[in-house]
Parts: C-alpha cells; structure tokens; sequence
C-alpha cells in the first residue's frame, strides 16, 4: 500500500517513462501487492520470490548437481519448493548465494514489480548485483526497474497504448499467464486505478476473502494455519500465492474432524484460556480492522457487518486448535 509521497514519487517517474499511472499501479498491486519491502528479523529486504528453475538454467554446469541434491534447484519450472514465508525465502537466497550470487540474483524476481535479476544487462546494469542494490535503497528503485523493462520491452508500451490485457500479461508475466488469470488481474487493477488513482486498496480483497471462504475457512487466520504461514490476518503476496495454489488443489479442510473438536473443545476447553488466545489472535485482526476503517464509508461498512463474524470466526477458530494439542 502506497501513502501519498510514495504516490508522489510513483507520478513523477510515471511521467518521466510516459507510462500510465494507473498501469504501474495495477502491475504493482498484482505482482507484489504493493509491499515493495518486507521486514525479515528487523530488517527491511525487497519483495522477492525464487524460481528453481532459473537458478539451475543459471549455475555453471558444475554447480547444478550440488543444488539439485539440496533441493534448491530443478531443470523443470514449479519443482523446487518455495518457503512460504519471508524469513524463509530469504534463508533459501542465502544459501543459493553460497553456491553462486550471481546465478542466485538472477533467479530471483524482485521489488514491487517482481522484475528477474537475470534481466540485470538489458536494463543497463553492470551485473545481477547492481541491480540487487538498486532494488534495497528504495521504492523508487524498485519502480525505475518495472518502469524500465516495461520501457524497453519489446510489445509492452503497444500493448499498454492498445489496452490489450492479454498481451501485456503475456509479454510481462509470460506464457503461463493463463494459469494465475494474470490478464484479469492486471484490467480489474488498472481499471480500478483509472476510477480512483488516490484508492488505497491493495487488492480485490473481497475476491480474496470470498476464495477463502469457498475453500472451507471461516478467517484469513484459519487459512494460514492450515498452510503454515504467519497467522497475521494479513492478505499479502505470499498467502494469495496459497489461496491461488489452494484453489488449483481444490484443498479444503476436513470437516468432520473440524465438528469433532469443535465438540471436544467445548467440553474441556477453559473460558480464560481461550479468552486469553483469543485476545492475542485479535491483536492480528486489529491490523485489518484498522485497516478496513481507513477505506473509509465503504471500509467501515465492511468492518461493523463483518465484526460479528470476524469474532465467531477466530473464537471458534482458537477452541479448535486448543481441541487438537489437547
């Protein structure tokens, strides 16, 4: 989410590339939710995910077995395992760099625009690493880098001038764009942008708490203690990569085991224990609640009609993890 400086300094270089505000915005939003940075163990680190494929495409010949017998690489794309959280994904960097920091920088897509290091010589960098510290000083580094690839790619600036969502998504996403509906994604954001340039939603977030919901969850919470991530109630780029890859899985939760412990919670479960928790799983909603509020009529039209079931949802939520480690 972008405040209104960062908006500032997105305009002037909008300007400066002659490409729409509203297309960077919308690619930003769809590609990293707008978080340009993520904070791991106290630090601020870019936005980055890894492709295992890339990574061995890049290592030297000699170097691929070893990577491959530690898992961090695969010559198929979609068969190395990506932590799920950020610490995690950046523990995974770490060590591609100990076998390689180049070929590590290039495989890794990064910042707000999710842009490869492996594109680091066509947009007028000396190396992998250059572009890396470009994207650590700030947004608007990050920013110059989606701009200029899509400057000076090939089709990108026509297919922007053409409205053609398609096209664009193929040529900045890539040929799998299909799969994730990249093409919508990218015309409801941008569109979305035209309407309001000022709007402060990351995302579609009823689209995400809908999928959430038809995969069998009552909370945003629920769902990212199913899959492992942080339980924070905070629908940023790594639990939408879950939702989307839940929703291709079709996974949904067990629901007779969830009415079993439902059952078993509510004979033996402590009133104060699981006020205590859920207190403590409220201090994650909050950042929501709040966040919700700032949206304004709309948002805290959303807040009060949801608050209910926000609070049915998290306590019943706490009781069935207390039935399960009981």
């Amino acid at each position: 989410m972008f405040n209104s400086a960062d908006r500032v300094a997105i305009s002037m270089l909008c300007a400066e590339y002659d490409i729409p505000l509203a297309w960077a915005l919308g690619v930003a939003e769809v590609e990293s939710a707008g978080r340009a940075f993520w904070t791991v163990d106290g630090e601020r680190r870019p936005a980055i995910n890894l492709e295992g494929h890339y990574f061995y495409r890049n290592l030297p010949e000699s170097k691929r077995s070893r990577a491959v017998s530690l898992g961090l690489a695969h010559p198929k794309a979609g068969k190395t395992k990506v932590p799920s959280t950020y610490r995690g994904r950046y523990e995974m960097l770490y060590r591609w760099m100990d076998i390689d920091p180049g070929a590590a920088l290039k495989s890794i897509s990064m910042g707000v625009g999710q842009v490869m290091g492996e594109h680091y010589d066509f947009l007028g960098y000396a190396s992998p690493q250059d572009m890396w510290v470009r994207a650590n000083v700030s947004l608007a580094g990050q920013v110059e880098l989606m701009l200029g690839f899509i400057e000076m790619s090939d089709g990108l600036m026509q297919a922007i001038e053409d409205r053609d969502w398609h096209k664009f998504a193929r040529l900045y996403n890539g040929p799998a764009y299909r799969r994730n509906s990249y093409a919508a994604k990218i015309e409801r954001a941008v569109k979305k942008y035209e309407r309001d340039p000022r709007s402060r939603d990351e995302f579609d977030l009823r689209e995400e708490v809908r999928s959430i919901n038809k995969l069998g969850f009552e909370t945003v919470q629920a769902f990212q203690s199913a899959h492992g991530l942080d339980p924070d109630g905070i629908i940023g780029p790594i639990t939408r990569e879950a939702i989307e890859k839940a929703l291709e899985d079709n996974v949904k939760p067990k629901k007779a085991g969830a009415k079993a412990a439902a059952g078993t919670a509510a004979a033996g479960a402590t009133t104060v224990a699981v006020v205590t928790e859920v207190s403590g799983a409220f201090d994650h909603m909050r950042v929501v609640l709040d966040y919700l509020q700032s949206l304004g009529e709309y948002g805290q039209a959303i807040a009060l009609v949801g608050a209910s079931s926000v609070i049915l949802g998290v306590t019943t939520y706490v009781i069935y993890k207390r039935a399960q480690t009981a």
